[in-house]
């Protein structure tokens, strides 16, 4: 029986002898280093479910599905795993990079191993795979001869992001002149791009303004009010800064949060007045009787002359800090006229007074002059408060579309009534030209 066990198993090697040497029958032969059958291949190749092509690659050169060349996996040398000062190569890295005077980045090679015929001596080519991440965007593919030196090395093409991880592996292929046989991908290596360069920058700074008014808590008795600041001092040449504007913030509290009217104009000589007319509004918004307010400011730029210095020096424009919230009151809505308490400058928008003459005497039209408007302004705003008038200019004239506000100095407060006065389309208006020179005179 013993002996009947061993004849059945020395025939099944005979037969397992016989059945390997039909597999392997050429395999001392240097035209057929490839399998008789197939071996799944490496789950993500680029047919793997939820691969996404980002961009144009020859996948054909990836292979199949299968491995079908008897031939180790190339191994990967460069750039290692947890490589992390691979330069960014996109274009704004580029620009950057000139910014800082650098030398041009050159994108990384990939080298591997070469791989080794399982049976025989072949020269194979390799194809290399790189994806952004962990292997699911597939960036790009080649095929590439087998280097002479043992090893093998393909310089990346595309422009790589900064800060990104990237993933590479290689295969070695085999081509008998009509058919191309495929060997195991090699590990999957990993390398991060540094951070982009930062190119030098010139700071310059918009000084931060002081406001003149209203503030320290006083009455107002205008609802319409133009907040008025001395301009701040700023860091760096004009030309560097550009055109600045004046911005204002009013708010229901000393906090960012309630603000309710945002309104800023170009900045003036010295000092500066800014409407509460909201970007896009026509009008300007109206405040609340006998309410409490707060407001503040700040400078920047208008965003139209940040440029490039001689050198390719970046001119970053930084804005002014905000100024500390200040406070006023408005005063009751009886309080008008005569009895209104006594806040100048400027004075009350008196503008519904200049629209309702206008109207009554069909100005503009109808041949009125520009002065008889004014005159007629003047009285009906005198009748309220008695500190209205008109303004002898510093040359003598009086002034032909301005009344004035007599301030405790007795110096008048103008402002201006008509717009484009001697066009032919004139507008009437209310715009505080404030402290202008000239004598306050009574209408």
């Amino acid at each position: 029986m013993i002996f009947s066990y061993r004849i059945a198993a020395l025939a099944f090697c005979i037969s397992s002898l016989a059945f390997a040497s039909l597999g392997c029958s050429d395999d001392n032969s240097a035209s057929s280093p490839v399998s008789p059958s197939a071996v799944p291949q490496l789950a993500d190749t680029f047919s793997a479910p939820g691969l996404i092509q980002t961009a144009t690659a020859n996948l054909d050169s990836l292979g199949t599905e299968t491995v079908t060349l008897k031939a180790s996996a190339p191994t990967p040398t460069s750039p290692a795993s947890g490589t992390t000062d691979i330069p960014c190569t996109t274009t704004q890295c580029a620009t950057d990079r000139a910014l800082n005077n650098e030398a041009v980045a050159v994108a990384p090679t990939l080298t591997v191993t070469n791989a080794t015929a399982s049976y025989a001596t072949h020269s194979f080519s390799y194809a290399f795979a790189l994806y952004k991440g962990s292997g699911l965007a597939l960036v790009e593919t080649t095929r590439q001869d087998e280097g002479t030196s043992g090893s093998t090395s393909y310089q990346v093409t595309e422009l790589l992001d900064a800060e990104t991880t990237y993933s590479w592996k290689a295969r070695a292929v085999l081509n008998d002149g009509t058919t191309d046989t495929y060997g195991p991908w090699s590990t999957t290596m990993t390398f991060t791009t540094a951070a982009a360069p930062v190119p030098p920058k010139a700071v310059v700074v918009i000084g931060t303004p002081t406001p003149t008014f209203p503030i320290n808590g006083e009455t107002i008795t205008d609802f319409t009010p133009h907040m008025s600041v001395t301009n701040g001092t700023n860091e760096g040449t004009a030309a560097d800064i550009g055109s600045i504007i004046y911005e204002i913030q009013v708010a229901t509290s000393p906090s960012a949060s309630t603000v309710f009217v945002t309104a800023s104009t170009q900045a003036r000589d010295g000092s500066t007045r800014i409407a509460l007319r909201p970007a896009g509004s026509v009008t300007e918004t109206e405040l609340t009787a006998s309410t409490t307010y707060y407001w503040r400011a700040r400078g920047k730029n208008d965003g139209e002359k940040t440029h490039f210095l001689p050198k390719n020096t970046v001119v970053i424009v930084e804005p002014s800090d905000w100024t500390e919230w200040q406070v006023f009151k408005t005063a009751d809505a009886s309080a008008t006229g005569a009895n209104a308490p006594y806040n100048c400058c400027p004075p009350a928008n008196r503008l519904t007074v200049v629209q309702q003459v206008a109207a009554e005497i069909g100005y503009p039209g109808s041949g009125v002059d520009v002065r008889t408007l004014t005159q007629k302004v003047a009285e009906k705003l005198y009748a309220e408060d008695n500190r209205w008038g008109r303004r002898i200019n510093i040359t003598g004239p009086l002034g032909k579309d301005t009344v004035a506000y007599k301030a405790t100095d007795g110096r008048p407060y103008s402002i201006d009534i008509v717009s484009g006065a001697g066009s032919s389309s004139p507008k009437v208006h209310w715009d505080p030209h404030g402290y202008v020179g000239g004598t306050w005179v009574k209408p």
